[in-house]
């Protein structure tokens, strides 16, 4: 792997656990058991598959980049093998399809503003009974993360994860590969949750995440906004709504977030004059949802697009969208990695 690729794979590294919460610091070693499926997961085919699109080839360091991913506490999509019977299994999925406009207008900037869309959600959100638990936080969900073929003959798989933050911030992150998506990008047989194929599981230690945050952020929309700008850190200098949108991702996808929390964070996203406006569509696993999007703050960002409930104000999923994804580039905008969270709930500790 040359420099620019080694400093591409850490930077593409680090923005995912980013994103997903994931901790910097690295999570206690996997087992003996974990590291043989591991291995199995990324072993080569007993079948070689057929042609392979020219424009989805990709060197063979993604591999090492994926797994340095799992071991970093990201669930990440893993990398399988088959046939390229179907379009939705030679390369990254078609995108959705949206009432209000395409992905390329979104990532030219040219739809309006969503400021409407989410002033009505956060409105509806409000009326939603707050609820709230104690015990262990479980999110799950449908995802895939690096949306590109790892060497010449690879496809990368999604994945069906779980996500369990017990009250200390310890978790336990567990993955199975699932099922390829259908020609129209949506999951095949979302019933199939949670049986599948070798499943990985990671353990982090106490104090990784805060499992206390949806409950300690602030409902006051102006308040909210200045604490998750100041979550953000550094990254969110000179690009404050993008590193909203990233605290936001980040909280659904690690948290319970009750009703008044997500009144509150889609009133300040709808003050966020770059968000966009979408229109409605169906997300991966076929719920409706209101969908808005979000460009990067710099030339080559990836464009973030989040599809939201439009009654509950639940993030339903979000999905990640560029013309290039590290050291390759696509012909027309391609989804880079989604996540489609299929239930947050409070379940008791030790269940």
């Amino acid at each position: 792997m040359t420099d620019p690729q080694i400093q591409g794979a850490d930077a593409e590294a680090r923005r995912l656990r980013e994103l997903l919460g994931a901790p910097g610091q690295r999570p206690e070693p996997l087992s003996d058991a974990d590291e043989a499926i591991l291995a199995r997961i990324l072993a080569s085919p007993q079948e070689a598959p057929s042609q392979v699109p020219a424009r989805r080839g990709a060197p063979t360091w993604l591999r090492a980049l994926a797994v340095a991913a799992a071991v970093a506490g990201i669930v990440v999509a893993g990398v399988s093998w088959q046939s390229r019977s179907t379009p939705a299994e030679a390369g990254p999925p078609p995108s959705l399809q949206y009432s209000g406009g395409t992905v390329a207008e979104a990532m030219a900037g040219t739809l309006p503003p969503a400021h409407d869309t989410l002033t009505a959600i956060a409105a509806s959100a409000g009326t939603q009974p707050v609820v709230t638990g104690s015990g262990i936080q479980r999110i799950r969900s449908y995802a895939w993360y690096l949306s590109s073929t790892a060497g010449v003959d690879a496809v990368l798989f999604p994945t069906f994860g779980t996500l369990e933050v017990s009250p200390d911030g310890s978790a336990v992150s567990k993955e199975v590969r699932a099922p390829a998506l259908g020609l129209g990008g949506l999951v095949v047989d979302e019933g199939r949750y949670p049986r599948g194929g070798a499943v990985a599981t990671t353990r982090t230690p106490a104090g990784t995440f805060d499992a206390d945050r949806a409950a300690d952020l602030p409902r006051d929309p102006a308040a909210l906004r200045a604490a998750l700008v100041a979550d953000g850190g550094d990254t969110c200098t000179g690009a404050e709504p993008q590193c909203i949108v990233s605290q936001i991702v980040r909280l659904y996808g690690t948290a319970v977030v009750p009703s008044d929390l997500s009144q509150a964070i889609w009133t300040v996203l709808a003050d966020e004059s770059a968000v966009q406006d979408l229109g409605t569509t169906r997300d991966r696993v076929g719920r409706a949802g209101d969908a808005v999007a979000l460009r990067g703050s710099q030339a080559g960002d990836d464009t973030v697009i989040l599809v939201i409930d439009p009654t509950t104000g639940q993030l339903l999923s979000w999905e990640n969208v560029n013309t290039a994804f590290l050291t390759q580039a696509f012909d027309e905008p391609s989804v880079i990695s989604f996540q489609a969270i299929t239930s947050a709930e409070w379940v008791p500790a030790g269940s």
